[in-house]
């Protein structure tokens, strides 16, 4: 729930920013009053939200990753387990 709220937020704020650099061209294209100035920030800000947004999504990857990789360990664990279970009931069955 948390995650899902920060992820929007920083979806939101990625669109906004996106949408004030075209608004921003768009009168600098017209000649109107935007400076370069004003819009190389604006980019610096959209660059900056970006990333953010881009280390929020790869930190839940990782943390994903890191829960699929230790539910196959403990899979792997019981598959051996059940393989010894296995051999050790053929062995008996044997004698």
């Amino acid at each position: 729930m948390k995650k899902d709220i920060i992820n929007w937020i920083l979806v939101l704020l990625v669109v906004i920013l996106s949408l004030i650099i075209i608004y921003q061209l768009i009168l600098k294209i017209t000649g109107h009053s935007p400076t370069d100035t004003v819009i190389l920030y604006s980019l610096i800000g959209l660059v900056i939200s970006s990333q953010f947004f881009l280390f929020h999504s790869l930190g839940d990857i990782k943390y994903q990753t890191g829960k699929t990789q230790s539910k196959l360990d403990s899979l792997a664990n019981q598959f051996a387990a059940l393989a010894h279970d296995f051999k050790q009931q053929l062995k008996r069955g044997k004698k």
